[in-house]
């Protein structure tokens, strides 16, 4: 039987952030809330586009020269999105 852990040994998880939250998010300590608007728009392309260009113009987020396909291969790796790329596309292009 292994000893119960110090309190020293345990350290907190660090999150990891979508990959394209700026440094100043994180700096001025936004990173989770844009995460989390991010998490909770990632249910349908309107809502997402709208969190997206939203969290760009405050320079939280970098994904303005992105194509968006690679932008939506991106939030789906990390969001798990329910709809499909074509849809993400018509709505990022309006």
């Amino acid at each position: 039987m292994q000893p119960a852990p110090q309190t020293e040994d345990i350290r907190p998880v660090e999150t990891a952030y979508f990959c394209r939250i700026t440094p100043h998010a994180i700096d001025s300590g936004h990173a989770q809330e844009v995460e989390d608007d991010l998490r909770s728009a990632a249910v349908s392309a309107p809502k997402l586009v709208k969190a997206i260009k939203t969290n760009e113009a405050l320079g939280y987020l970098d994904t303005k020269n992105l194509p968006s396909t690679d932008l939506y291969d991106m939030l789906n790796r990390h969001f798990g999105l329910k709809f499909k790329l074509r849809t993400f596309q018509d709505y990022r292009s309006r």
